[in-house]
């Protein structure tokens, strides 16, 4: 996260997370990855902060698929 937003698909200060990327029109990052990524908690490890519904929401929509 940088300056406490989302940066997607660049670099940026503070810590990372990745997903396996798309080969959909329209979509950064792989529906699947992003949903296992989501379900497993894996932004709030890699962040290491937490990480509530609506970052969850924020984090599928920046990336081109929006929260179910």
């Amino acid at each position: 996260m940088a300056d406490g937003g989302v940066v997607v698909d660049g670099p940026s200060d503070g810590r990372g997370a990745w997903l396996c990327r798309s080969v959909a029109a329209g979509e950064i990052a792989a529906a699947a990855c992003l949903d296992a990524a989501l379900s497993r908690r894996s932004f709030a490890r890699a962040w290491r902060r937490d990480v509530g519904v609506d970052d969850e929401r924020a984090i599928s929509e920046l990336v081109g698929r929006r929260a179910d």
